[in-house]
């Protein structure tokens, strides 16, 4: 059996990808997150949001900006925290697996995540 070859199979790394600026940190310092982000803190109660989209720890994929995942407000329990389209929401447990993402809507999620040192919501 024969294979035709693929054309990813030409494909090589670009030596002068390093020289682009984004990656070039001589003008970059560290910060706290708290020197460019704001801790978002607004407490929704879910009988107020039952029909609103529900963002939980597990709905957050592993390296990817989006939220592909929710579910309703209406099924949980709980005072929860409200973020907006535009926030950035961060899960904090286990943070070597980078689920990170930035609303695409405005939703809520659990407020026992923040306290439990899983999600952050954040507003930049």
């Amino acid at each position: 059996m024969t294979f035709a070859p693929s054309p990813l199979d030409n494909l090589r790394p670009n030596p002068d990808w390093a020289k682009l600026p984004i990656f070039d940190r001589k003008g970059w310092k560290r910060l706290p997150f708290g020197a460019f982000a704001d801790s978002v803190n607004e407490r929704v109660e879910p009988a107020n949001a039952a029909e609103e989209i529900y963002v939980g720890l597990d709905d957050l994929d592993c390296g990817s900006l989006h939220i592909r995942r929710w579910g309703k407000g209406s099924d949980v329990i709980g005072t929860k925290l409200r973020f907006r389209k535009g926030d950035i929401i961060f899960g904090r447990r286990r943070a070597y697996q980078r689920k990170l993402a930035v609303a695409e809507m405005d939703g809520i999620c659990s407020a026992e995540c923040v306290n439990e040192n899983e999600t952050l919501f954040l507003n930049i």
